[in-house]
């Protein structure tokens, strides 16, 4: 069944589908992947949101190289910002380590807008994996910009509230 075909079954149905799909995901080659990718990325921000999201979700945990394209996606300038926020905020809730350093590269380069970056770092506070090496690195060094009023101090700001947040889910 095509990416469009699910889309109309899903309006008639309400059914995501994403059931049945899980297993063809897993099984794409490569330039399936990519067109699944563009897809997925096409139906992100639209009212089926949902359902797209999850999607998505099941496509990058199964093709996890396509999460390390994520922040090229962004940089592309094809995405709406609804897309942009919500893809970000799907790398913070798959977590896995890739995500991770994708949230990282996000947060941590000039190449991306402030408020891309300020959504990057955020999205660690649905992180439910082990932080990796690199995004605690990153985190942590944003204290002491807060202490030396950096002019990024909305970044730095949002490092705290993350680790906070971190620290709270990993102590129960």
């Amino acid at each position: 069944m095509s990416f469009e075909e699910s889309l109309n079954e899903l309006k008639k149905t309400g059914d995501t589908g994403l059931e049945k799909k899980k297993d063809s995901v897993q099984h794409l080659g490569n330039n399936d992947r990519d067109e699944r990718m563009k897809e997925l990325l096409s139906g992100l921000g639209d009212r089926r949101a949902r359902a797209i999201s999850l999607a998505m979700r099941e496509y990058l945990l199964a093709n996890r190289d396509a999460i390390y394209g994520v922040p090229d996606e962004i940089l592309s300038g094809e995405l709406k910002d609804s897309q942009i926020r919500e893809l970000i905020n799907i790398l913070g809730i798959i977590g896995v380590d890739e995500a991770q350093q994708a949230l990282v590269r996000i947060a941590s380069s000039s190449e991306f807008s402030d408020e891309n970056r300020l959504r990057a770092v955020i999205s660690f506070t649905s992180v439910t994996e082990p932080l990796t090496d690199d995004s605690l690195t990153f985190l942590i060094s944003h204290l002491s910009n807060i202490v030396r009023n950096d002019p990024r101090m909305d970044i730095s700001t949002a490092s705290v509230l993350a680790i906070g947040s971190i620290s709270k889910k990993a102590h129960g």
